[in-house]
């Protein structure tokens, strides 16, 4: 099981960069599949709640395989890149190893939050339990995901628990902070006279 720390020591002693990349392959196509089962599901929840509001697309088939292609390569570049700003963070805080140790993890909690993620998305189609399912997957595939993220850390670049976790940090708080600018700029490029309001 690639939670179990035995299986990270020994992905850390064979140093096989193939195999991470191949973890992170799973997790992308794993994203895309839960996007492809989640979109017309998402959709026809939001026009049925907010059906005042024609200008939301009702996405078919075809929409659903374009989210799960952008997902795909979202989360795959994305983790190649997360890997080697993971590298940049740890190694910046006196940790020792290069991007085979930034992809291996991110990878392995990458590929245990897509699995989380595929089982929430299909039982959003389960009537009357689906919804505390999904949300029991999350959180526990989350939860995993995230202590994984802080222990594949330590191991790899030989830290210490604090740093992990100091290092952890600095990358989802910077990464929420450049999500969040990134918006706010491209609102402000979009609306330069400011955002419409609703109803006018």
């Amino acid at each position: 099981m690639c939670w179990k720390v035995t299986h990270l020591l020994s992905m850390k002693k064979q140093k096989n960069l193939g195999k991470s990349v191949l973890y992170l392959l799973i997790a992308s196509i794993l994203s895309a599949i839960g996007s492809a089962i989640m979109t017309p599901r998402f959709f026809s929840t939001a026009l049925g709640t907010l059906g005042q509001f024609r200008s939301i697309p009702n996405l078919g088939l075809p929409g659903a395989g374009a989210v799960a292609i952008g997902v795909f390569f979202i989360v795959f570049v994305g983790g190649l890149f997360y890997g080697w700003l993971a590298r940049l963070a740890f190694t910046t805080l006196g940790g020792k190893g290069g991007y085979f140790e930034g992809l291996t993890a991110v990878a392995i909690p990458a590929k245990l939050m897509s699995i989380g993620f595929l089982i929430a998305a299909i039982f959003t189609y389960v009537p009357a339990i689906g919804g505390v399912v999904a949300f029991l997957a999350l959180l526990i595939f989350g939860v995993l995901a995230y202590a994984m993220l802080i222990r594949a850390s330590k191991e790899l670049f030989s830290v210490d628990m604090v740093t992990a976790f100091v290092g952890v940090t600095v990358l989802l708080t910077v990464s929420i902070l450049a999500v969040l600018g990134a918006s706010a700029f491209g609102a402000s490029s979009l609306y330069p006279g400011g955002m419409p309001m609703m109803g006018y």
